[in-house]
């Protein structure tokens, strides 16, 4: 995306006055002059009204700011984009390493789950574990964390979850899951590492939504209740 820069340059100089009666403003007493780049016709209008604006693109619109001689012209528009720019990358440095953090998480909580079940895949323990590992496969295809028992049924809801839009009941919750929900916009979409993250973070928000539904298995209660309490899963 590229600004149009409207620079507005005002002067204060000579203010005289010709026997015709026209008002001019004297460039050669106004300071910086040297660095006005506007064309003839607009160092004119700048003589003549004392006030020019010129145009000039930018990529970003605080550009106009950054290394410019000129005194600028700061608008409340400008000044409000420019804050939420500066919010955005902020923000997007803050998510990055919580990526790094939640993938940490999913690895730990789906090795603590999986051990505590012994095998048994169909206890609640094991439950436990393949809400974990979908997160975890959300953030790293075929992660090797992922126990061979469990890969099959975690990597079919992490697909669905990334790549396909409409409902589907996934793993013991009954409610369905709208693929639409875990779709990332924003900057979220301009990194895949920032998608997948955030596809994790809805996948463990949206699951806890669901398990609480009166219509909630006693498995998804289980898995919920449970997610924290193996103490080495717990992301630090």
């Amino acid at each position: 995306m590229r600004w149009i820069e409207i620079s507005v340059v005002t002067i204060a100089a000579s203010f005289t006055s010709g026997q015709t009666g026209a008002s001019t403003y004297d460039l050669s007493q106004v300071e910086g002059i040297g660095h006005f780049q506007g064309s003839a016709a607009a160092r004119e209008t700048l003589s003549r009204l004392g006030f020019v604006v010129v145009p000039a693109e930018l990529k970003q619109v605080f550009e106009a700011y950054v290394h410019n001689p000129l005194p600028p012209f700061v608008t409340e528009d400008s000044a409000w984009h420019t804050y939420h720019v500066i919010l955005e990358e902020g923000v997007r440095q803050l998510e990055a390493g919580q990526a790094r953090r939640l993938l940490g998480f999913s690895r730990r909580l789906t090795a603590a789950a999986w051990t505590a079940a012994g095998g048994n895949a169909a206890s609640p323990e094991a439950d436990l574990a393949r809400f974990a590992a979908v997160g975890c496969l959300l953030q790293e295809p075929g992660g090797r964390e992922v126990p061979a028992a469990l890969r099959a049924e975690a990597e079919r809801c992490a697909a669905f979850l990334r790549q396909r839009s409409g409902e589907e009941k996934l793993l013991f919750f009954e409610n369905p899951f709208r693929a639409e929900h875990f779709r990332p916009a924003g900057f979220y979409s301009s990194d895949e590492s920032l998608a997948a993250c955030f596809r994790a973070r809805q996948w463990f928000g949206t699951a806890c939504f669901v398990s609480i539904s009166t219509q909630a298995t006693p498995g998804s209660a289980h898995a919920t209740t449970s997610r924290s309490s193996p103490p080495s899963s717990r992301a630090r």
